[in-house]
């Protein structure tokens, strides 16, 4: 009888076993979805970074970049990016391909600059007296003469038009216009600015010969006319992919070299940015190295080298990226390079013949450290993992370069080495005629050594600190290790609190026009007369700076901060009356919070009208910190939740993520949680 009970419960569970779970086809149809990139636009200013992910996959994922000129991508999928253009970013789930289309963005420099004059060779006077002019950055406008000229702002005339067959309508407004030699003149603007891409037009009046003079010019970034990149495909089977081409503007295309089968169609964007639309069926397997050649509205010439890695079933193709690097020091130099192979059954085998180059075959990477100049051409054997017989090998080029250090010391106009602030130096390398890398960046603070290490060559030197950029043209790095010292015309000034109560040693100053100047209690300026506005935080409330420094040509200039505690404070906030905040990325700003009865409260924002990117704190009446939020309401709006008790005094404040958000309004709300 108990057996019996027994089988019939059993009985029972499987049937309802049967009911409940689903078949094991429908529930791997469930779970089967599609890989897809987590975005697929990108927006990316220079030397910034984001991660790209690739969701309902676990297999492995190969990253490319279309140009690494503008954007890399590592293997775990992190973008930077490393000059204006557009790319795209691809990643390689087996045999699919997902795409996201990166645009990057110039950075904006916010410096107001009075640089030095870059050293010209002699030109002989001609009619046309001005000699050259150049865009040094977004609020900057060099102006060369050939002989020397006694001119100020009301002898300039600055204008922009976007497109080349435009008018020159837009007059911008000149702040100043300063010279140390009457030859380099630097048209400081204020207001006003030249963006990325636009045509500038500088007229001179009031000149010693002609009278008046033209010049043309256009800001857009140097970018090397030489370029190479690797495509694949499989004999007999249609393909379809583009090509995006550097330069500016229009292009107009001398030449496209293709692999037989295949044909190209040139197509325009409508922002300047043109592609070669590449289509047909290969014919023939095998390696192909083309080129395409084409000019830009400037008149410069391109040269795009194609490698056309074109596979079948009975033939392997192979090939790699050409790699270009530097030695800096005796440790040597590892880099690393994509490799392409098609045809076969797809599963390969690699031996690297005659080196101690590694290769990645998760990745599709071949790396090596090279430990000194020279040009190399590693050869790696490919092998069909189901077909021994089926093989072929393929060169890893590469050409190294050694590296120069240059010691870089800043001198300030007495000839006193500046130790004390942070300062930046870069060298742009005036030969764009190599893929090598053309630009290097050295970046130090008070007493450590300023130095860079750059390839022969021909460089613009760019010098940054607080609120002051200084320019060298033409700097010569020729087979050895140099010193260089650089002469601005800043002088140091020591500035001392009022109070001292508040220190102003990490207060960052900003001008009249809320541009960032200056640091600490140690900057540097050009002669003349500042006003400079700063703010610390003490808690809840704001320690307000304000200081007018007088600089002179003297080895130390001293002046006073006034300091002042702001109460930043806008009202009370309740339940039933939310609060009403102007953001300001630079300090919070509170409402003070009462609550009637003991419990659990939420604090967060809510935008008015446009999206906002908000950070909450909660402080106490002690001006203790309680707790702090960013992005916890979603949608870029904070929330804090919070044990209150009734009659103690908080204090609730907000501020905006970045500069983007300043002058937004949002609601500050307060709400009691209701337990259940």
């Amino acid at each position: 009888m108990r057996n019996n009970i027994k089988r019939f419960v059993c009985l029972l569970l499987v049937m309802a076993l049967t009911f409940v779970l689903p078949s094991p086809a429908v529930s791997q149809a469930a779970k089967k979805k599609t890989p897809k990139l987590n975005k697929s636009k990108l927006t990316l200013t220079v030397g910034k970074t984001a991660k790209l992910k690739v969701k309902n996959t676990k297999k492995k994922i190969k990253w490319s970049s279309s140009k690494k000129s503008v954007a890399t991508v590592t293997k775990k999928g992190k973008v930077k990016a490393k000059k204006a253009g557009k790319t795209t970013i691809t990643a390689k789930v087996g045999k699919k391909k997902l795409k996201c289309k990166v645009t990057v963005t110039a950075k904006k420099s916010n410096t107001k600059a009075t640089p030095k004059p870059a050293t010209n060779t002699t030109v002989k006077p001609v009619a046309n007296r001005v000699a050259k002019v150049r865009v040094l950055n977004y609020q900057l406008v060099e102006v060369v003469f050939h002989a020397a000229q006694n001119l100020t702002e009301k002898n300039f005339t600055l204008r922009v038009k976007e497109y080349k067959n435009g008018t020159f309508n837009r007059k911008l407004k000149i702040d100043k216009v300063k010279t140390t030699n009457q030859k380099n003149y630097f048209l400081e603007l204020d207001e006003d600015y030249v963006k990325m891409g636009e045509y500038v037009q500088v007229t001179a009046t009031g000149l010693t010969i002609t009278g008046t003079s033209t010049q043309e010019t256009l800001y857009i970034e140097t970018i090397n006319p030489i370029s190479e990149s690797i495509y694949t495909g499989t004999e007999g089977v249609s393909l379809s992919t583009s090509i995006d081409l550097d330069g500016f503007g229009y292009k107009s295309i001398t030449s496209v070299d293709l692999p037989k089968g295949l044909e190209y169609a040139h197509e325009i964007e409508y922002d300047g940015y043109d592609t070669i639309s590449i289509s047909g069926t290969p014919a023939k397997a095998g390696v192909y190295n083309k080129k395409i050649v084409y000019k830009d509205e400037l008149g410069t010439t391109y040269t795009k080298n194609v490698q056309w890695i074109i596979g079948s079933e009975k033939t392997l193709a192979a090939g790699c990226e050409v790699s270009y690097g530097a030695v800096y020091t005796d440790a040597g130099v590892t880099l690393n390079s994509s490799f392409y192979v098609a045809g076969g059954s797809g599963d390969y085998l690699y031996n690297v013949l005659d080196s101690d180059a590694k290769v990645n075959t998760s990745d599709g990477y071949v790396f090596k450290k090279f430990d000194r100049e020279g040009d190399y051409a590693l050869k790696i054997q490919v092998v069909d993992a189901k077909n021994a017989e089926l093989k072929t090998t393929f060169l890893w080029q590469v050409h190294i370069k050694q590296a120069r250090k240059i010691c870089v010391e800043i001198l300030d106009g007495t000839g006193k080495v500046i130790k004390d602030v942070e300062r930046m130096v870069s060298f742009q390398n005036q030969d764009t005629s190599t893929p090598y890398e053309q630009d290097y960046q050295a970046y130090n603070t008070h007493t450590r050594e300023l130095a860079i290490w750059v390839v022969d060559g021909v460089y613009d030197i760019q010098v940054d600190m607080d609120g002051y950029r200084g320019l060298q043209s033409s700097y010569v790095v020729n087979g050895k290790d140099a010193e260089l010292k650089i002469k601005l015309p800043i002088y140091r000034v020591d500035i001392t609190s009022a109070n001292p109560n508040y220190s102003i040693s990490e207060t960052i100053w900003y001008d009249d026009s809320d541009e960032k100047s200056a640091s600490g209690s140690i900057m540097y300026f050009p002669t003349g007369t500042y006003t400079l506005h700063g703010s610390s935080v003490d808690g809840i409330y704001r320690i307000a700076m304000n200081t007018t420094v007088t600089v002179k040509a003297v080895a130390n200039n001293k002046a006073t901060a006034i300091v002042k505690k702001v109460n930043d404070i806008l009202g009370s906030l309740t339940i039933a009356n939310p609060g009403t905040v102007t953001l300001n990325n630079s300090y919070y700003q509170y409402y003070k919070f009462v609550p009637e009865e003991s419990g659990t409260y939420q604090f967060y924002s809510a935008s008015k009208s446009e999206y906002t990117d908000t950070r909450g704190q909660l402080y106490d009446d002690k001006n203790q910190n309680l707790s702090s939020n960013d992005d916890g309401k979603g949608n870029g709006q904070f929330l804090i939740t919070y044990e209150c008790i009734a009659g103690e005094t908080y204090y609730i404040g907000v501020n905006g993520y970045s500069e983007k958000y300043n002058g937004k309004e949002v609601f500050l709300h307060v709400e009691k949680v209701v337990e259940e």
